[in-house]
């Protein structure tokens, strides 16, 4: 019998949409199979925005853009010793690879990059950590002109030291040169066209202080508003803030318009909170499409959708209850290794 062959537009819709498991599966059904869905074109057929936490879930709503996270989760701090009494900072993401840092109970951190669709994950050569057990961390992931050439900042607050790590080159350089002379107030920064952005105390004023990747020079500029319960975030490509509303029933979101230009800032829409089982629910996260990820610092989650004026609320599993500074991040589904995440972008 001759073999019947489906037109490969037929086999990319098909992909699309099979489940992540499924999808990920049909490469092994043959190698011209394999070669399909290798195809960067069916990866973008799906282009799927999904949320990554940095703990397990369930009770999850299916329409949330979730993709088993509770499960990736569970086996990937499983390679790590003990389960619980781990602290997990989410850095960022790039072309579907999550950058985090995972800090046990004895202060012993590891650094990898992990793609949550093909759960491939990469150990990161990590600089010793200071002695001191006050020192605090600060973080970055991103890149100047040039997207191939990734880089991890670090900043060690008790010594003022600063660790840079090239993806390209796989190695870290330290300097003692970049000084901002502010007290940093974010533990990671938030990335966007070139700068890492943080809110930092400059000891006369709560600030935002921005660095330049591919200069790697610091400045600092005003807010548009006071500083209250505020985060940092993107919308739409632009840099966004979130600060507590005059009338204490929600939160304004501020975007900067042009970058590098002091106070071109915009209020950008309200979240009202005026249902009373919401009113201790504060942001942690936004999200580049307007979602705004919020917690009250217990185990409920939710996703507030602007455009819909809607919001779908979950919980956090057994043993992963303190939220109060959760971090979650975007990011697309990819079948980039992150071995290779540097060689991802031409």
């Amino acid at each position: 019998m001759a073999e019947v062959r489906l037109p490969d537009n037929v086999l990319y819709n098909i992909f699309a949409f099979l489940p992540q498991k499924s999808f990920l599966r049909s490469r092994c059904v043959s190698k011209y199979w394999n070669r399909l869905i290798s195809d960067p074109y069916s990866m973008k057929l799906r282009s799927r925005h999904l949320i990554f936490p940095p703990i397990p879930l369930h009770d999850l709503d299916h329409d949330v853009p979730f993709d088993n996270t509770d499960v990736s989760m569970i086996n990937l701090l499983s390679s790590f010793e003990t389960l619980r009494k781990k602290e997990v900072t989410i850095v960022g993401s790039f072309t579907g690879v999550v950058l985090m840092v995972i800090k046990d109970c004895r202060d012993s951190m590891d650094m990898l990059l992990y793609n949550p669709f093909t759960r491939v994950f990469r150990i990161l050569p990590f600089p010793l950590p200071s002695r001191s057990p006050s020192c605090k961390f600060v973080y970055g992931f991103g890149y100047g002109k040039n997207p191939n050439d990734l880089k991890i900042f670090r900043c060690r607050t008790c010594d003022v030291t600063y660790d840079v790590f090239s993806l390209k080159t796989s190695s870290w350089s330290c300097s003692q040169d970049l000084d901002p002379l502010v007290e940093f107030k974010d533990d990671v920064g938030t990335f966007i066209n070139g700068f890492l952005y943080w809110f930092a105390d400059n000891f006369e004023n709560i600030v935002i202080v921005a660095l330049d990747f591919e200069k790697m020079v610091f400045s600092q500029m005003p807010l548009p508003c006071s500083y209250k319960s505020s985060i940092l975030g993107t919308l739409s490509g632009c840099l966004c803030m979130t600060t507590k509303s005059d009338n204490g029933t929600g939160f304004d979101v501020w975007s900067m318009k042009e970058q590098e230009v002091k106070n071109i800032w915009s209020k950008t829409f309200t979240i009202c909170l005026d249902r009373i089982y919401l009113r201790n629910f504060k942001p942690t996260s936004i999200l580049d499409d307007g979602r705004i990820l919020m917690t009250n610092g217990q185990r409920r989650l939710l996703i507030y959708d602007k455009s819909e004026d809607t919001y779908k609320m979950w919980t956090v599993m057994n043993g992963f209850e303190d939220l109060a500074s959760i971090r979650c991040t975007e990011y697309v589904e990819s079948l980039i290794s992150p071995f290779n995440i540097c060689y991802a972008v031409s």
